[in-house]
């Protein structure tokens, strides 16, 4: 499903490495963070994350305001009663943070034993780039028969920094949803929390003054709900990412990973983003039909040195650096298309000069024995 979902960015990009213009950067500096029993607060240059240690991030503050106020996941139980956040249920059984590639990573697992007839165990890999950027991989285990009506990723927003604000949605049919965070709530109206709502999306773009985020999956979720918390007495919008995809059964393991980045670089920085992201999957998938040609010992470098670029596409957008994303892009789109002319040559050179090459020797050895032939018989006649 992962292979689908860069599939789908990749089938939406044309030309994308010839159109990206230049993008601004931030300037970033070498993540710390501080350490509890129950989380850990993460500092870079212009902003504070704090993770709690049994899924999600709790508060992630933009030069020193509330940008959200959680991007964890929900589960409801069956009738829609019960559950809980990962953020906020469960038993911590393991955790561990080590330094990645411009950033922090924050491996934690949580066990549900207590919320019956939910028995997950939530394998969750938190990574925290120097810019911001926060991607989370989840594996969810299900352990015993289990039961639930939904599960959703949600973002919340504090209504009073987002009431006017942009928000768009973006389908894999192609299209964007767009609209505005209402000034009021719409109380008393059928479903009148709900201010927009997409099925089979692939992320959500908030843009305005101040704090911007970019949300996306790297496969399309079932439902993208935009929700206004008031309409229930809150004090915050929502960005609910539904999908159903979680087992029931024993044994059953599902992935989900979710991208969140909030910046103050302004809205179009948020298209930006997404333009590298469709451009990195394209070249994925230049590089997934090179490689199956690539059979020399310089085509097969060629690819690996592709894959180690790309690999290094988001680590280093994370840390603020779109210019120097870009320039990993087109590099390793480069490198593929010399192991592509690399095994052309190879391959043309061993399927037409080679045989080419056996015909002119056959032809000239038959000329010659032509010649030879052709003086006997003369000097026979003489």
């Amino acid at each position: 499903m992962r292979k689908h979902g860069l599939l789908l960015f990749s089938l939406l990009s044309i030309l994308i490495l010839m159109t990206v213009p230049y993008v601004p950067s931030i300037k970033a500096q070498e993540l710390t963070y501080e350490e509890s029993d129950t989380k850990v607060i993460v500092h870079g240059k212009n902003f504070e994350a704090t993770i709690s240690k049994l899924g999600g991030v709790d508060e992630f503050y933009l030069g020193g305001s509330l940008a959200y106020s959680g991007f964890t996941i929900r589960v409801y139980g069956p009738g829609w009663s019960g559950g809980g956040y990962i953020s906020e249920e469960g038993t911590l059984v393991s955790s561990k943070i080590t330094k990645i590639e411009h950033g922090i990573r924050i491996e934690t697992v949580n066990r549900w034993e207590d919320l019956s007839p939910m028995f997950f165990e939530w394998h969750i890999v938190t990574d925290v780039y120097e810019g911001g950027l926060i991607v989370m991989n989840v594996t969810i285990v299900t352990y015993e028969q289990s039961d639930y009506a939904g599960m959703c990723f949600q973002f919340s927003e504090p209504a009073d920094v987002y009431i006017g604000k942009q928000v768009s949605v973006y389908s894999v049919a192609g299209t964007f949803t767009n609209t505005t965070f209402p000034a009021e709530p719409k109380i008393g109206e059928k479903k009148g929390w709900v201010v927009a709502s997409v099925t089979k999306a692939l992320m959500a773009l908030v843009s305005g003054p101040g704090a911007n985020m970019f949300i996306a999956f790297t496969e399309p979720v079932d439902e993208i709900e935009v929700t206004d918390n008031r309409y229930w007495g809150g004090s915050t919008f929502s960005i609910r990412c539904w999908f159903y995809t979680a087992g029931k059964e024993p044994g059953t393991k599902c992935n989900i990973v979710a991208m969140m980045f909030a910046h103050n670089l302004g809205a179009e920085f948020n298209s930006k983003i997404f333009s590298i992201l469709q451009g990195q999957a394209k070249a994925y998938d230049y590089v997934r039909k090179v490689e199956p040609i690539a059979k020399s010992t310089s085509a097969l470098k060629y690819i690996e040195e592709a894959k180690a670029k790309l690999r290094s596409v988001v680590p280093v957008l994370g840390s603020g650096n779109a210019d120097e994303a870009l320039k990993l892009i087109n590099d390793a789109v480069q490198l593929a298309g010399k192991a592509y002319r690399l095994e052309a040559w190879r391959v043309g050179s061993l399927t037409v000069i080679l045989p080419l090459i056996v015909v002119v020797i056959i032809a000239i050895w038959g000329i010659r024995k032509w010649r030879q032939a052709r003086a006997r018989a003369l000097q026979s006649t003489a």
